[in-house]
């Protein structure tokens, strides 16, 4: 009986230990970004503006503001709309002190992940790189303005407090695949003695980009080159250049500043050498690819028709009959005073046309008017397809009948057949396809791949042959869409600008 005792009295002096040394161990957050409330109104470019996103975070804790400079969406490498690239967030914060051993601790919080292609993070403490994995969120409703319908995840890197350093520390947070997370609160926790301390003295080179068309300026073609610097402390003079020569001399006043200059066009593609010197010192350096540029670009809008995944299939093709048509005939309608080049159209598959343009219960004959009047005037264009289909799974005969719906209505209305033709989500298409388009005098084809499929390794444009050698001029996307502008490397002078909203989402808002 007296064993049960000795443990007792055992257990306890492990807790009056513990407790003991559990004050010089305590964690205290050292500097936060945001506040963890499931909103996104403490960030840049909230609740909504996420088509908007042009730079990277970079904070600097104790100066920078978090509505400015800390956007509430972080782009992956997937999302065409954020440039397709990853992005890296910054924050740059001073320590004064590190008397203590023990761990750090990287807290995200985040309101919500892309649902089907979450990202995986690389995170670097002061150069020491670290990889996480997020898990999936909900759906898409998060970013576009409704934070709590999205699926919250806390998630922390713990780290050897040792990295930390006196003076100035980096911590960079790169999102280096998938799709996008949205922020709630980024806090680092550290033991209790580490204090913190001012941010010395530090300039940045953050990123360069090369406008996507070459232009006329003072009789000669040129390049407009951005370069976003970030200098803290006292004003100071540094010098731009390109490939090692001095192109431009300016005053960075302690923010972060964009600085645009022009380099002579080029001929060919070419890689260049962004670089900030300050005195005799390289503050940093970024590559660019300079290419003879684009003199037109052609943009088209465009939603993926999904009958039966987000809702019961009645309900889709209603939703497109009624809600979808009002609002595009309505954005159709805001833009006619614009040039022709610019007014809005909106580009549709054949079947749901098909549908639309059908007698149903509660159909609005005038309705129906206004949207053949809007393919009369092209403001509502069909491509030749019905829909997206897995077509290895198809007869030839089906293949053809598929393209009735838009011929049909197309000749109904004296309308040219459609040229064009558009597939979303499925990632390849059977080779007939080409045959079989280019019979049926279609001349274009766009492939937009499910991010979350393996993409085949063809370039984004290409002929598409056939087995009887005919050929269809083809745009492949990792993605539904495309983004505003083409890639740094796209070597055409024409780019098609496939603006896409997502599965069922309609046309652009208003």
């Amino acid at each position: 009986m007296g064993h049960p005792s000795f443990l007792r009295v055992g257990w306890m002096c492990c807790i009056l230990t513990l407790s003991f040394i559990a004050p010089d161990a305590r964690a205290q957050t050292l500097w936060r970004i945001g506040q963890e409330d499931g909103k996104n109104a403490g960030f840049a470019l909230a609740p909504r503006g996420y088509n908007r996103f042009k730079e990277d975070g970079f904070f600097v804790v104790g100066q920078s503001d978090a509505k400015k400079d800390w956007p509430y969406v972080h782009p992956g490498p997937v999302d065409q709309w954020a440039g397709g690239r990853p992005h890296t967030f910054t924050v740059l914060f001073g320590i004064g002190q590190i008397p203590v051993a023990g761990d750090g601790t990287l807290m995200l919080d985040l309101l919500d992940t892309q649902g089907k292609a979450p990202p995986v993070l690389q995170l670097a403490i002061n150069g020491k790189p670290y990889e996480l994995k997020l898990p999936a969120g909900a759906g898409d409703a998060s970013i576009f303005g409704q934070p709590e319908a999205g699926r919250k995840h806390k998630t922390q890197l713990k780290f050897p407090v040792t990295l930390l350093k006196p003076g100035n520390n980096r911590i960079d947070i790169t999102t280096a695949s998938g799709s996008w997370m949205l922020y709630d609160s980024v806090s680092l926790d550290t033991p209790a003695g580490v204090t913190a301390g001012p941010v010395a003295d530090f300039t940045s080179l953050v990123s360069a980009s090369v406008s996507p068309a070459a232009i006329e300026r003072d009789g000669a073609r040129v390049h407009v080159v951005s370069a976003s610097v970030l200098r803290v402390g006292s004003p100071v003079d540094a010098e731009i250049r390109v490939d090692g020569k001095a192109i431009q001399t300016v005053k960075l006043t302690g923010d972060r500043q964009t600085v645009e200059f022009a380099v002579p066009a080029v001929d060919r593609p070419r890689q260049a050498v962004v670089s900030v010197v300050i005195g005799n010192t390289e503050i940093g350096q970024r590559p660019v690819t300079l290419v003879p540029g684009v003199s037109e670009i052609v943009i088209v809008f465009k939603t993926h028709f999904d009958i039966g995944y987000t809702d019961m299939a009645r309900n889709v093709v209603q939703t497109y009959r009624t809600r979808f048509m009002d609002s595009a005939l309505k954005v159709a309608d805001e833009s006619r005073s614009l040039p022709p080049s610019q007014q809005f159209a909106w580009t549709i598959p054949g079947w749901p046309m098909h549908k639309i343009l059908q007698d149903f219960p509660g159909s609005l004959p005038e309705r129906q008017e206004r949207v053949r009047q809007a393919l009369k005037e092209r403001r509502f264009v069909l491509h030749a397809l019905p829909f997206t289909t897995h077509t290895e799974l198809l007869e030839p005969e089906d293949l053809v009948r598929g393209l009735g719906y838009s011929s049909g209505i197309s000749r109904q209305l004296g309308l040219e057949l459609p040229r064009d033709a558009k597939m979303t989500d499925v990632p390849e298409h059977t080779g007939l396809m080409a045959t079989l388009l280019k019979n049926a005098g279609v001349i274009f084809m766009h492939i937009g791949c499910n991010y979350m499929s393996g993409s085949p390794e063809v370039p984004p444009l290409y002929w598409w042959e056939g087995p009887d050698g005919s050929r269809v001029l083809t745009m492949y996307s990792p993605d539904y869409g495309t983004g505003l502008f083409p890639p740094a490397d796209w070597p055409h002078r024409t780019w098609m600008a496939l603006l896409h909203t997502g599965d069922n989402h309609g046309p652009p808002r208003p």
